[in-house]
């Protein structure tokens, strides 16, 4: 049975499609709004998309691309810059939030779609207006110069990315906990830390070849490794912080011994011997209880 679109979907719809109308009006003729727009427009994207069903979402998607496209037609940049970008960005904060994501693991998903639609609006930026964005924006900070600046800018854009993606979340998230009342969120899995660790040879071996690319992976690895050694300092589990610790001192000692040795524009993807080692951490932790005898298997994520 498929479901139906009822009057209050629809009243609701239409609602948050003239609510986002409004913004890009806003947009349109006040100087200086895209960092509004930039939170405003996913907030309500993200409502329809945790209190309605996904199947009507390409209605409620299609209906804002329509309106804001007739009530603004001279500012079509508006539309292609901020609405389109707002509709898919709330959508993946809607779903996650649906699913009980932990907050770490919202931002990062949602860091990299900002970060994919990021470089669609630089190319789009490109082919309308023929300004060259990553030129003016290394210009601006003064690194353009610099050798090997290609190589860093994928992380400069991923990082950007990451910081709006943050931004968004600490508002949204908050606005959507009060209207929709979605709590508690899941534990980060300890199916999640396996795959990372996995994740971790991936962005050595990427990196090995491509090392723009794996430095995309990096920052990823050391922000769930900082949520785990909070979460041993959270619990106090001491012996785990020492061991921490004890991992630190033999990642510096390994750096050192290896920096020289490897090619001089991957040697900084060796930095991730540290994450490793605090994820294989987290893993005998869960592991040393179930080789227990008598232990029962409890369900931890």
């Amino acid at each position: 049975m498929k479901p139906k679109l009822g009057i209050r979907d629809i009243t609701f719809m239409a609602l948050m499609a003239a609510l986002n109308v409004s913004f890009c009006i806003i947009g349109a003729f006040v100087p200086l709004a895209g960092l509004f727009l930039s939170i405003a427009l996913p907030l309500s994207s993200a409502l329809v998309a945790v209190k309605m069903r996904i199947a009507f979402y390409p209605v409620y998607a299609l209906a804002t691309l329509g309106l804001c496209i007739i009530v603004t037609p001279a500012q079509i940049d508006t539309t292609l810059f901020y609405v389109l970008p707002s509709l898919l960005l709330g959508l993946a904060f809607g779903l996650l939030f649906k699913l009980k994501w932990p907050p770490l693991l919202i931002i990062i998903v949602a860091s990299y779609i900002q970060l994919g639609l990021l470089y669609v609006t630089i190319a789009l930026i490109n082919a309308l207006f023929m300004i060259d964005f990553v030129g003016a924006l290394l210009t601006l900070l003064a690194i353009d110069h610099f050798s090997g600046v290609a190589l860093i800018t994928p992380t400069l854009l991923y990082a950007i990315s990451l910081a709006q993606a943050t931004l968004i979340y600490l508002i949204v998230g908050t606005e959507l906990r009060k209207v929709t009342m979605l709590a508690n969120e899941k534990a980060i899995s300890i199916w999640v830390t396996i795959s990372v660790s996995l994740l971790n040879g991936l962005v050595v071996l990427i990196g090995r070849y491509v090392p723009m690319y794996g430095f995309l992976l990096l920052g990823p690895l050391f922000m769930l490794a900082g949520h785990h050694l909070f979460r041993f300092v959270e619990t106090k589990k001491l012996a785990l912080l020492i061991a921490s610790g004890a991992w630190l001192i033999v990642t510096v000692f390994l750096l050192a011994i290896l920096f020289p040795i490897v090619d001089k524009e991957a040697s900084l993807l060796l930095t991730a011997i540290f994450p490793l080692g605090i994820f294989m951490i987290v893993l005998f932790d869960f592991c040393l209880p179930l080789l227990t005898p008598g232990h029962k298997m409890n369900s931890r994520g």
